[in-house]
């Protein structure tokens, strides 16, 4: 885990990020406000800074001006139910997949099993539901590759080419003091990213991996061991859109072990109700207070929440943000319009995964769309 202050970058754990300015000075994540009308198709998640930062974005840009081949590349523990944070990530995969990448999505059960203790016939049911709702959410998974870890022989074998050039001084460097396990999982991870660069899948091509800040680490390691591997394998350093961190309803990261505070894509919908009434604001601690004051969106978990619902443009949520500022709506308004528009979304959203779940088992048990 790497500590800067009282922030904190762990892909394992808990991470913590109050000034993401200082991840550009820190780590060299470079600002991705300066290259915004570089991209041809815009998304709310660009204007409003949810994305925040990148690596080598200017690659991908560059592919898809010239229509070139690039691929985009992600995955998910199965440890869990999607949740909100899940969806950020498939949003951008699918973006990208939008604008001519091949996309490449790992259930990533060899992480499940070294972190979490889950092995994968157990972590199978799981992964399934995970891609029923990546595909309702829009993948289209006749232009993808989505695989499990445990049951891909290239990754296997890249992760060892990979571990001859990884010394556990790099390890304890970028991760702290971990469990073996968790280094072995990193190094399968490099291998999932550059999977898309070897002969087999059709590379070497521009890859881009949009991540939460916490993998950050892990997209610095790949990179790294793109370099070292540049000449034996054409490796190109992997290129990365880079998320803030999802806020919980109780304000910290979202996080599925803690489902009290984490809104699921399979919630019920009064369980996401109560979920949401519940929840903590950027509000005032008084009505006159907040009329007088106004809120901060900013460190809202509500105003989030209403970030990831798709009904929501760009222009509604600077039209929310105003109106909590100037106290024009109080928290307690504020949840019932994000219940509402959320509970719309979940019910949309289920009724769409049940037609994929048979699609999504025949991907995770046989590899293939059809």
């Amino acid at each position: 885990m790497i500590l800067f202050g009282n922030q904190s970058l762990d892909p394992f754990g808990d991470s913590t990020v109050s000034d993401y300015e200082r991840l550009f000075e820190i780590f060299g994540i470079q600002p991705l406000a300066p290259l915004l009308s570089s991209f041809s198709v815009r998304h709310k998640y660009l204007d409003i800074g949810l994305a925040f930062g990148h690596r080598d974005i200017e690659r991908i840009l560059e592919a898809i001006k010239e229509n070139q081949p690039f691929a985009v590349m992600s995955g998910i523990k199965p440890s869990n139910r999607y949740h909100m944070g899940s969806k950020k990530i498939a949003d951008a995969v699918i973006y990208f997949q939008k604008q001519g990448g091949f996309a490449f999505y790992c259930i990533a059960d060899i992480e499940a099993y070294e972190v979490n203790g889950i092995r994968p016939d157990e972590s199978k049911l799981t992964a399934i539901d995970n891609v029923a709702d990546l595909l309702a959410l829009g993948l289209d998974c006749k232009r993808a590759f989505i695989y499990r870890q445990s049951k891909c022989s290239p990754v296997h074998n890249l992760a060892f080419q990979l571990a001859s050039k990884v010394p556990m001084s790099l390890m304890t460097a970028i991760y702290g003091e971990k469990p073996f396990g968790y280094y072995l999982a990193s190094i399968v991870q490099a291998a999932d990213i550059l999977l898309p660069q070897t002969e087999e899948s059709s590379g070497p091509r521009p890859t881009v991996v949009p991540v939460g800040a916490d993998q950050d680490p892990s997209i610095r390691l790949t990179r790294d061991l793109s370099v070292k591997f540049h000449g034996q394998l054409g490796f190109v350093k992997p290129s990365a859109l880079i998320f803030k961190l999802t806020r919980s309803l109780g304000q910290s990261k979202m996080s599925k072990s803690k489902s009290e505070t984490c809104l699921f894509l399979s919630e019920d919908t009064e369980t996401a109700k109560n979920k949401i009434a519940n929840s903590m604001t950027g509000g005032q601690p008084t009505t006159h207070e907040q009329r007088s004051l106004g809120g901060n969106p900013n460190s809202c978990p509500i105003y989030e929440t209403m970030i990831y619902i798709p009904k929501t443009t760009t222009q509604d949520l600077a039209a929310l943000r105003d109106q909590c500022r100037s106290g024009r709506i109080l928290c307690g308004e504020c949840k019932e319009l994000c219940a509402n528009l959320f509970t719309d979304f979940l019910n949309k959203h289920q009724e769409q995964k049940a037609k994929y779940v048979s699609l999504a088992q025949c991907i995770v048990e046989e590899g293939t769309c059809g």
